[in-house]
């Protein structure tokens, strides 16, 4: 009989740790309190409980007993799998203290402050600092409750939103850095990164909201180095598991400025673009830890591939029927959210689905990316 894994997530996004889960040879179960859910349909086996309550979480976990339990693509999911698993009973999951100093903002900027990594400097007395400023929730997520402000007369109105968007209603206010946001997606092997991904990452509708990326082949050796010291120095300071480390940083100039860290899986399929982009089994070293397995760090392509995600969404609130393409692009990959009918809010909440493009060399990508960016690809009907 196969072994047991609860995956804690039902998102479309997680669907791709479903099936690798599944081609590992496990008997793969999954948890979520929304039944219209893309995996809550799809799995065999679905436990419709709001993860979020942990002492349900944990009691399902035992009852059923489950040898693994797996996180999903919400931060959300991990923290809920630290807290019924990260004490050790559990393969792979950081415990709530990792989780927290990780997750929560303002604990990661003082963890990065004490070890020294180039953060954007936390501001707390902000009538004498410099503006612009950007405030933010400490637990936020897709950009939501997030402003930017040029003087003090706006900062009651940017720490209410947010506030109001903080589950624990706390914010962080730092000095605003201009500059390109990346991420850097690596996976540690006793302490050290084996194989990471520098992926540019750009918004179209909402500043705050990546919905456009590519995965940089050629991103400079020096600043990957540096970025590779960061992430090994916070490993060894918190003693962290061998895995993903997921980290957003802005680069301005020659100055790189670490932004977010996570340990779960990125959302909106980032991981299907590092797969198609490079053929590494992104998703399957993902799992691998949670399940007691070493990481399969297989070689990349020999062949670079120039791949584009975007996240489709509208501009403004409409009735969604449809997409008019305004070139003859290369559709690699279509994962529809939306069907013809549905009312599709502003982005970032109102997504039709998810285009990976195809392009022939690095040339193309850029003309392509260029067009995505300022939304002249397609006419949303």
């Amino acid at each position: 009989m196969s072994q047991k894994v609860l995956l804690v997530d039902t998102g479309f996004s997680s669907q791709p740790i479903y099936q690798s889960i599944l081609d590992l040879g496990y008997d793969v179960h999954v948890v979520g309190g929304r039944p219209d859910d893309a995996l809550a349909r799809i799995a065999e086996q679905y436990w419709c409980l709001d993860y979020s309550d942990t002492d349900k979480l944990s009691e399902l976990i035992k009852q059923e007993n489950y040898q693994y339990i797996v996180p999903g693509c919400t931060d959300r999911s991990y923290t809920s799998c630290s807290v019924v698993g990260g004490d050790g009973a559990s393969q792979g999951i950081e415990p709530p203290e990792n989780d927290a100093t990780i997750n929560l903002k303002h604990c990661f900027r003082r963890l990065c402050k004490d070890l020294r990594i180039s953060i954007p400097e936390v501001v707390t007395q902000f009538q004498h600092h410099v503006f612009p400023l950007i405030v933010k929730p400490v637990d936020g997520y897709s950009g939501n409750g997030i402003s930017i402000v040029d003087r003090t007369e706006k900062m009651e109105e940017a720490i209410a939103l947010a506030t109001l968007a903080s589950p624990t209603q706390r914010y962080v206010c730092e000095q605003y850095i201009k500059g390109q946001l990346f991420s850097h997606s690596a996976f540690l092997g006793q302490g050290r990164v084996v194989q990471d991904f520098i992926v540019q990452e750009d918004s179209t509708v909402s500043p705050f909201a990546v919905d456009l990326s590519f995965v940089i082949h050629d991103y400079p050796k020096k600043y990957l180095d540096h970025l590779r010291e960061s992430v090994e120095k916070i490993a060894e300071y918190l003693g962290l598991q061998d895995g993903l480390v997921h980290t957003q940083f802005i680069q301005s100039g020659d100055q790189l400025y670490l932004i977010e860290m996570t340990r779960r899986c990125p959302g909106d399929l980032y991981s299907q673009l590092i797969e198609l982009q490079t053929g590494f089994p992104y998703v399957e070293n993902y799992v691998r830890p949670f399940l007691g397995m070493e990481l399969n760090i297989a070689p990349l392509s020999s062949e670079p591939h120039f791949v584009i995600r975007h996240t489709v969404s509208a501009s403004q609130g409409q009735v969604f029927t449809g997409l008019k393409f305004s070139d003859d692009f290369n559709l690699d990959r279509w994962v529809p959210l939306a069907v013809a009918g549905d009312w599709l809010d502003e982005g970032p909440r109102g997504r039709a689905g998810i285009v990976f493009i195809g392009c022939k060399d690095n040339d193309d990508l850029k003309s392509t990316y260029s067009k995505f960016s300022e939304r002249k690809a397609y006419q949303m009907l």
